[in-house]
Formats: structure tokens, sequence, C-alpha cells
């Protein structure tokens, strides 16, 4: 139902349902119907990409891109993930590790096989977070969970997928794209422009390591 207040003390309440993609739900002070769509971006050793819209990429990778991160801010939520490809026993294979994660002044690092560290201290699985941050196992995945926005799932090894809400719809840049529905435009550099090559665009994201 939808209510609403007029006259003294009066109240007035309508029925009303979500839509099918929609969940009634208290979000930030707020009850109302909040979109559950989501779009995922997949990245595996190797160098392989699937974006938020789509559209793939491939490209030699033995050091650090940004992977996704905020681009048009947002007043309560803001994050960067970085992945680093490093060599494995032959030198066309390789595996992500580590994985840094900046989320709203947090920082989590995971490398050596699962070895979680928290703005810079050990902590032991599960774990949750100052800012309600969420680190569990599961299926053979370590999770990183702050739904609706955003989650990761890491195998320890050669795959890390990241969903996106709706709410991050053309807020965010990175190897992922724009998740703006568009797959066309994905390959875009740091700068917006379009990227000529998988060379330059993997040179435009390649960093150094966390970077806020």
């Amino acid at each position: 139902r939808r209510c609403r207040c007029f006259r003294r003390n009066l109240i007035q309440c309508d029925p009303r349902q979500c839509k099918s993609d929609e969940e009634c739900a208290l979000r930030n002070g707020v009850r109302g119907c909040f979109s559950t769509r989501s779009s995922f971006c997949l990245a595996a050793g190797g160098g392989v990409f699937r974006t938020f819209d789509g559209a793939f990429l491939r490209f030699p990778a033995n050091c650090a891109f940004v992977l996704s991160t905020i681009c048009q801010k947002l007043p309560d939520f803001s994050f960067q993930l970085i992945i680093n490809f490093d060599k494995w026993s032959s030198p066309n294979l390789t595996i992500i590790s580590p994985v840094y994660f900046y989320i709203n002044e947090e920082q989590i690092l995971i490398s050596d096989r699962n070895t979680v560290k928290v703005n810079g201290s050990h902590v032991s699985i599960p774990f949750v977070t100052g800012l309600s941050t969420k680190i569990f196992s599961q299926e053979g995945f370590l999770v990183i969970d702050s739904s609706p926005d955003i989650q990761i799932r890491y195998n320890g090894f050669n795959v890390i997928k990241i969903i996106i809400g709706e709410r991050l719809q053309n807020k965010v840049c990175g190897l992922c794209g724009n998740f703006n529905g568009d797959l066309t435009d994905d390959y875009a550099t740091l700068r917006g422009k379009p990227a000529v090559s998988s060379v330059v665009l993997a040179q435009s994201w390649k960093t150094n390591g966390m970077q806020k």
C-alpha cells in the first residue's frame, strides 16, 4: 500500500503492487518499490572479459587494471575494484591475484588463496566490516556483498565476477564498461574516448594498485 498524510492527523492509503522487476523494501529510511535489475561483469585468467552490457574483450594481461569504479559520483556510495593478473606455470596462462576492493572508505585486499585483509588487518571469514559489507564463502567463491548495489564473487584463482544493481547504471567505468545498456560504447578509455584497440584500452586502465 502507498499511504500519505493530509489534513489533521489523517492518513489515506491506496493499494499498490510493485512491478515484476521491483521489490518492496526500506532503503535509506524510505519504504517503496525498488528495482531488482542487475548486471554482471566477468574477468578470467588469460585476459578475458565480459562487460556489464555484454561486450567481450581479450588481451594479454600481466599487471593490475581497474575493472570497475564509480565515475559519476553518488552522495552515499563509492567503490573501486582493481585486479592483478600474475603469471602462472605457463607463459600464456595467468591467475587473478591479488584483488583490491575499495568501498565507502574501506579497503579490502584478497591475496594468497583467499587471505583477506580489511583496512590492513587480517580477518577470518565470515566477516562483516564496520560499514556492514559482508565477506563470506559460498559454493567455492569468496563473496564480498554490499547488496543491492554491488556483489563480488572470486574463486581465489582465475575468475572474478562483479554484479551491480540498477542504481549504478551509467555511473561506472573501467574495463567492465559503463552499464548503460549499449555494448557498442564499452571500449572507452579512462578519458571516456573510444579505444582504437584492446591494447590501448588496457593501457588506459592499467594501474599500480589501490587507487581512490
